[in-house]
């Protein structure tokens, strides 16, 4: 293993953002940081597994580049020094609790350095503050062996990015492209109606052209019987008359015989047509499928930022919780993880806050001292099914029943179920929080959660155990960007 180098100041460095390659960047990062974050959790539960710890090396290393090519320098500089601190931990052997603490810390300024990239309208002088005190209270770098990234380098070139509003974009004219080809397929049916009209017009004139027939026939007949009992001489110039009569006649029936020919043939290219449009129809109902196989995104996507959620919470009100993430592989569409992201921010921590107990209030109940919640997800026909758990104490019943009666939802001595007075923990304005904070308190959090649910067409249930925790069980459709079409 590489010796520790001799220590170095911080280096104070600015930001020379390139605006043409930070969106793509962004992209990047918002790809890596889940990737450093799962690999961390993974080295922390096998700290012997040292290729793990040289696999972060390589991810932040790739961040690191990136970020500088991009012109962030602050956090090149931010994850450089993240980057030596690992490269500390695998030489020294330094795998302890302190060790993943403090790179606990470090991923959450190298998130929130990411975000305040991707808001560049936020408070940029707070941002080089919070850079500068990671770049400050990093342990002193050391040197680091060369990085063999090239194989990840190639595996992510032969990935295409593209921008969530292109998909979109595309996703829109795929529909206008069935509602036009519906209006083609309307057009087709009256054409199609007024060929088999003609087809119909074409069979009266043939036939009327046949009685004319006949009728010259039979006058032509008559007059030549009339002639031989009369034994007067039959004028050539009637019979001329009669053979001109039987020219026209022909000359008709072959135009109509041609208009038939016609069309026949018209009939034949509209079945072509026909058939093209139903290929047309397989094809773009396939480009659809793509295209909304595109906007599907895995849950897993937000997955570091919950953790940090919780990892946060915990420590501004000093308790300890783990987060157990399970089914996060399962995807949803783009549109709904967006609307759901703030909503389940929310519901982790009211998991924190009100749901599990001090450490050492757990102690005394003999539970452990670091509560535990699970986030599992699990596919049932369109439907995708979020069950969120905490082994907290549970929902205080009585407090729910004083805090309705203060607030006139419930009347004094009213016979109302366990079960409606939890669904109360819904209502806007009412919580059971001894004080407000800025985590929880002001009655506003859970009411938008059903709202939100609500607005997507979903639904929320919650079951409450005492001194066992709260289940709240959510169920939202796989995706709303749904063409509806009937294929005959």
């Amino acid at each position: 293993p590489a010796a520790p180098a001799a220590p170095q100041q911080p280096r104070h460095v600015h930001d020379e953002v390139d605006e043409q390659l930070l969106p793509i960047f962004l992209e990047e990062a918002h790809e890596l940081y889940p990737q450093i974050g799962s690999t961390l959790r993974a080295w922390r539960d096998a700290p012997d597994d040292a290729q793990l710890g040289r696999t972060l090396q390589r991810s932040l290393h790739t961040l690191k580049g990136s970020a500088r090519m991009a012109g962030a320098m602050r956090l090149g500089e931010l994850t450089h020094r993240v980057e030596d601190r690992v490269n500390q931990a695998i030489t020294q052997g330094e795998l302890d609790e302190t060790l993943w603490n403090e790179l606990d810390n470090y991923l959450d300024r190298v998130a929130q350095a990411i975000d305040q990239l991707t808001q560049p309208a936020a408070d940029e002088g707070e941002g080089a503050a919070a850079t500068a005190q990671a770049a400050e209270t990093a342990t002193a770098p050391v040197a680091v062996p060369v990085l063999e990234i090239g194989a990840e380098r190639a595996m992510q070139a032969a990935l295409l990015r593209v921008r969530s509003d292109t998909v979109d974009h595309l996703v829109n004219a795929a529909g206008e492209v069935s509602v036009t080809r519906a209006r083609v397929e309307a057009e087709l049916r009256e054409f199609r109606n007024g060929v088999l009209e003609l087809t119909d017009s074409v069979s009266r004139l043939r036939q009327e052209l046949r009685e004319v027939e006949i009728q010259a026939e039979s006058q032509m007949q008559a007059r030549v019987a009339a002639s031989s009992d009369s034994e007067s001489q039959f004028d050539p110039l009637e019979f001329d008359r009669f053979t001109r009569l039987q020219e026209l006649t022909r000359f008709m029936n072959e135009s109509v015989h041609d208009v038939q020919t016609v069309q026949q043939n018209l009939l034949q290219n509209l079945d072509e047509a026909s058939a093209a449009l139903n290929a047309q129809t397989r094809l773009n109902r396939d480009l659809q499928q793509g295209l909304m196989s595109i906007r599907m995104v895995p849950f897993s996507s937000i997955g570091e930022r919950l953790y940090r959620i919780v990892r946060q919470t915990g420590k501004e009100l000093g308790k300890r919780a783990n987060l157990e993430l399970s089914g996060a592989e399962i995807e949803l569409d783009r549109s709904v993880l967006e609307k759901m992201t703030a909503p389940f921010e929310h519901l982790l921590r009211n998991a924190v806050a009100h749901g599990l107990e001090m450490p050492e209030q757990r102690s005394r109940s003999g539970k452990a001292p670091i509560g535990e919640i699970s986030l599992s997800l699990r596919q049932e026909s369109n439907e995708v099914v979020f069950e969120l758990a905490d082994d907290g104490a549970g929902l205080d019943i009585g407090r729910i029943r004083q805090k309705a009666l203060e607030q006139n939802l419930i009347a004094a001595g009213e016979e109302i179920s366990e079960d409606q007075l939890i669904q109360l923990i819904f209502t806007a304005g009412l919580s059971t929080a001894g004080a407000v904070s800025e985590i929880a308190g002001r009655g506003v959090g859970l009411d938008v959660v059903r709202s939100e649910v609500s607005a997507l067409g979903g639904r929320i249930d919650v079951a409450s155990q005492p001194d066992q925790g709260v289940r709240f069980t959510i169920h939202l459709p796989l995706t709303l960007a749904v063409t509806r079409t009937l294929m005959v």
